[in-house]
Order: structure tokens, then sequence, then C-alpha cells
């Protein structure tokens, strides 16, 4: 423990410039068990808040994407909706923003360090962040940005871009969406039994066999072809 709460003091005084006084080190430590990440949230959260510790990281981390604006919170939930990676001008889109104020919101979560920017996008600074916002959303918003996140995807298809067809499944899953599901599940297990991911494929069919005989969603032709697929 005397290694962790002198580790947990360094860190905290790295992120303020200096030391802070003991007992609000002990504060932040018995909120975050001395884990760097949370430590990290925490603290941020603490200057964007006037100096304020809440009472868990979870909180802390949502009271910071709250000082950020609506904006940012709006972008922000549908980023992580998406996943910890995702693709600005898909989260833009289902925010409901419009370019200029997806750029603003951006910039502002990149400047408070709750996204980053790397060679291959944007993605969330830490994975506990995006966690502690999904699980924050109310269940009909999340179900609702699930299966907004699923009609982008579809959009970019129709515009001959091709999304994973598994992740399309997702979101209709997680939007309470499952007819839906059932065309991504069986084109997801012919993708992957096309690149010769035979259990892949497998898994696939039999979650769409499963959700077809829950709720009776495939036609016919469909169900024969996914029996004679499994």
């Amino acid at each position: 423990i005397g290694d962790l709460l002198a580790g947990t003091r360094e860190q905290i005084a790295d992120l303020h410039d200096g030391p802070v006084p003991e007992p609000t080190t002990a504060q932040i430590y018995r909120i975050t068990d001395g884990s760097p990440l949370l430590v990290e949230e925490v603290v941020r959260a603490q200057a964007a808040l006037g100096g304020a510790l809440a009472a868990d990281p979870a909180a802390a981390i949502r009271g910071r994407i709250a000082a950020l604006g609506p904006r940012a919170g709006a972008l922000l939930a549908a980023a992580a909706v998406s996943g910890f990676r995702f693709d600005l001008e898909l989260v833009r889109s289902v925010s409901g923003l419009t370019a200029h104020e997806a750029v603003e919101a951006l910039e502002a979560c990149l400047g408070a360090r709750v996204l980053d920017e790397d060679g291959a996008g944007y993605h969330f600074h830490h994975a506990v962040a995006r966690d502690a916002l999904y699980d924050g959303l109310e269940p009909e918003r999340r179900a609702a940005l699930h299966a907004a996140v699923a009609d982008a995807l579809d959009a970019e298809a129709q515009a001959g871009q091709e999304p994973a067809s598994e992740l399309v499944a997702w979101h209709r899953r997680r939007a309470g969406q499952e007819r839906r599901a059932l065309r991504p599940l069986l084109a997801a297990g012919h993708r992957a039994a096309a690149r010769g991911g035979l259990r892949e494929a497998l898994a696939f069919y039999a979650a769409a066999l499963d959700l077809s005989a829950r709720t009776g969603g495939l036609e016919p032709a469909d169900r024969r072809e996914l029996l004679e697929a499994a």
C-alpha cells in the first residue's frame, strides 16, 4: 500500500504541477484504489470542477464531460456507443451536430484529454472514460443511439461502402431490433465462411438460428439459406 500511495502522490503532483495537501492525496487514493488511469481521470475532473472531488471515478468522468458542454456531451455519447475507437463522420451524423459544431466539440474533447487522435483516427483517451459514459446513458437513449449507428452503417453500405455485417448486427441487437439483426448475422456468417473462418461462420449462423426461432423474423427462403449454410 505504501508504494501505491507514494506512486499516487507522485502522479497527482505531476498532474497538478506541484505537491497537493496530503488529505487530498489520501482521498484520491481511496477513490481510485491507486489505479493510475483512474487517478488521472479524477484529478482532471477535479480541475474541471473547480477543485471538487467526485465520489467515484465514474462520477468524476461524467462531471468532467458535463463541464465541456452539451455539444461535446452529444458527440461523446454517440462515440461511446460506437466504440472505443470510432469514425468521426459517422459519430457526427448520429450525434445530430453540424460539421462546425462537431469540430468545436471534438477540439474541446481533445483539449480535455477525453479523446485522442492518432494515425488511425480518433479514440477515447482511456477505456474507463468510454465505459463510464456508456454505462451512464439512460437505457432508452443508449438503445436509440445504437439504432442510429446501425442506420448510419446501413447508409454507408448503400453508398458503396461495406461495413462489417457483424457490427451492424451487434448494434441492432443492442438497440432491441432483433429481427433487423438477422440478415446482418447471416451476411456475417457468409463473409466469415468466404475467408475460411468456418468456426466463426458457424457461430454467426447459430446466433441467427437462435434469433430466428425466437422472433420468426426470417422469410422462408432466408431460413432455407441459413439452414443449408449451417
